[in-house]
């Protein structure tokens, strides 16, 4: 191939554009005490509909994770009906001013796609390897596509039975409270291509600094995107990182990716207390067990750079359990070429690098761009090496 040789199939000649972008989020209140927390500075949680596409695409092969008994298959509708719980309002004694506090709860976990029947979560998540925490074994475990509020008000109740799937076989696993913290589950059949493998950073671990954003199901609600953060510091040789992203107990086994490579750089592995109750004498009560029998609580706050931060177990400790997919070679080939992958950004304005999968039957992965402001989208160019 000739240095002027006009690539066509892999970057299209009109750049493919992605309309709307996350909204800014309203800014919340702080609290007086450092102690691991679950909102650092703004809450930068995003809903399914809220969502710019890229952030849609990417959640689409996210999965909650569900006990077999509270999600139904129905043969007659071809529809599988999901048992929601209570309000998050509710089931944690929250405050009427709450964010998402209407909304239900049902997952416990979250997991995400890594192979055409492989998904990624922690292992903490299953009795197994925690009893202390959960009772749910992973063979009672069936995981979710496309529990998401794809509109204001919407809460899902069902979702079509193709979407759910159980457990097979355990690939790999390793729980350490202190350390690494991962499940690699083979699911009992092939997930559809429209829902594509993720890519996962297989070289050197990221720094601190570095950009991040997650995908998961906070709380057991609906998916939820969450950016706007970094990297505080890296344990490499304990086997993970420490972040400032807004997360939630039900998050565990969330992907995280780097929001300038758009590869995941680890899983959710822990984080800190949810919400807090704070009663007329000062006292304040972190994530008790029984929270109806305390005043309403709230998210807990704290300053963007204060708090113990969100535990990532680094992806390269369970890289060589899954394989290269096919939007880790096409981000590759975006690197090799110079092409800037980047997430669409929660605040900045501007130019923004994106993704774009053609086709509903799969095909590859190439770059377009993102422009917030429809004036300055310049005319149709064609990328030649």
């Amino acid at each position: 191939m000739n240095a002027k040789t006009t690539i066509k199939a892999a970057f299209p000649a009109a750049m493919l554009l992605f309309p709307g972008a996350l909204p800014a989020e309203q800014r919340t209140g702080y609290g007086a005490n450092i102690v691991p927390i679950a909102v650092y500075g703004e809450d930068n949680r995003a809903d399914y509909y809220e969502a710019d596409p890229v952030y849609q695409r990417l959640a689409d092969s996210t999965a909650a994770l569900f006990r077999a008994r509270d999600v139904r298959l129905d043969p007659a509708s071809g529809n599988a009906s999901i048992d929601l719980g209570r309000t998050i309002r509710d089931k944690f004694n929250l405050g009427e001013d709450e964010r998402y506090g209407d909304q239900p709860f049902g997952s416990f976990c979250s997991s995400f796609l890594a192979g055409e029947d492989l998904v990624v979560t922690a292992a903490h998540c299953f009795t197994e390897y925690a009893p202390e925490d959960t009772n749910i074994s992973y063979r009672d475990t069936v995981f979710v596509f496309g529990y998401a509020v794809t509109r204001a008000g919407a809460f899902p109740t069902e979702v079509p039975a193709e979407n759910v799937f159980a457990f097979k076989e355990l690939v790999s696993a390793r729980y350490d409270k202190d350390g690494a913290d991962y499940a690699v589950i083979r699911l009992n059949r092939k997930v559809p291509a429209e829902r594509f493998p993720l890519a996962v950073n297989r070289g050197a671990a990221p720094a601190a600094g570095a950009r991040l954003f997650a995908i998961g199901y906070p709380s057991g609600m609906p998916v939820k995107i969450a950016g706007s953060a970094t990297i505080r510091r890296v344990h490499a040789d304990k086997g993970f990182f420490v972040s400032d992203l807004d997360t939630f107990k039900g998050n565990s086994g969330s992907p995280v990716f780097n929001a300038d490579t758009m590869m995941i750089e680890g899983v959710l592995t822990r984080g800190g207390t949810d919400y807090i109750h704070t009663e007329s004498d000062g006292t304040v009560y972190y994530d008790p067990r029984r929270p109806g029998g305390y005043s309403p609580g709230e998210t807990y706050v704290l300053g963007q750079d204060e708090g113990r931060g969100e535990d990532v177990t680094l992806i390269g400790r369970l890289k060589d359990f899954l394989p290269v997919t096919e939007f880790e070679r096409a981000l590759l080939e975006a690197e090799k070429r110079n092409v800037p992958m980047r997430a669409p950004s929660l605040r900045d304005s501007g130019v923004v690098p994106a993704v774009y999968r053609p086709g509903e039957q799969g095909g590859a992965f190439v770059p377009a761009v993102y422009y917030p402001d429809e004036n300055d989208i310049p005319e149709p160019t064609i990328l030649s090496i």
